[in-house]
């Protein structure tokens, strides 16, 4: 088993320690640890957030970032420039923070990928192969003859786990959803009975870690039966599919 971080000994080839780990091996540790993201560290949320700047320039606030493994921390406010708006014909425009792994870069780097004029825009697809990686922070919609860009135009893309999404410390544990529905449904169905009302509170809070700890969402548990709805949402203040 290769494992991370134990004191090397020297050996005489590469990698020259006989615990010695190269980049590759790092990135598939920091993967088993982090999703892919924004790191959210700041308190107003701010981190690698697009917001107008005045005029046709927008600004990538400071923030981090993990990418397929490798990590990437902008110091300082970045501002972008947007390209004139087309007469009569929209256009999306998308901001990215890119790993990319050639020779040349080697780095993360934030860029702005430009759409193309249209009655119908769409924005620039993303690039994701195992050398270079994109994920978006924003999209700037350019409206036709516009000369300003407001926050307005700009949809901020961090939080949609399928474009960017927010780092989670390790990714959620597969988990049987069926059985954690069940466990509330039985809980709860008792309680209705009054035959576990005295631990009710406690296993119930145990479960609701275990979903967060999981990364599972309220609303990804279908319960079938009204009654034992009412009370989950009483317990939880949380609209249950039924």
């Amino acid at each position: 088993m290769i494992s991370y971080p134990f004191i090397s000994k020297t050996t005489p080839s590469d990698p020259y320690g006989d615990r010695a780990i190269d980049h590759r091996m790092e990135r598939t540790f920091n993967k088993m640890c982090w999703s892919n993201g924004v790191f959210m560290t700041s308190a107003d949320g701010s981190n690698l957030q697009v917001v107008a700047n005045g005029g046709m320039t927008v600004s990538v606030m400071p923030g981090g970032c993990h990418i397929e493994g490798t990590r990437g921390y902008e110091q300082n406010k970045r501002i972008i420039s947007i390209s004139a708006a087309h007469t009569s014909l929209k256009r999306i425009d998308r901001i990215v923070a890119r790993m990319d792994d050639s020779d040349s870069v080697r780095s993360i780097e934030i860029y702005k990928k430009e759409g193309v004029s249209s009655t119908t825009p769409t924005a620039p697809e993303l690039v994701r192969e195992s050398n270079y990686y994109e994920i978006a922070l924003a999209d700037i919609y350019v409206m036709p003859g516009a000369t300003e860009i407001t926050n307005a135009n700009i949809v901020d893309t961090r939080q949609d786990r399928d474009l960017c999404g927010m780092v989670i410390p390790a990714f959620p544990t597969p988990m049987n959803l069926e059985s954690i529905t069940t466990q509330y449904v039985s809980l709860l169905e008792s309680a209705v009975n009054n035959t576990a009302a005295g631990n009710l509170q406690n296993k119930i809070e145990k479960l609701r870690v275990d979903i967060v700890n999981s990364n599972i969402n309220m609303k990804d548990i279908y319960i079938n039966n009204p009654a034992v709805e009412s009370e989950l949402v009483a317990y939880f203040g949380t609209s249950i599919r039924v």
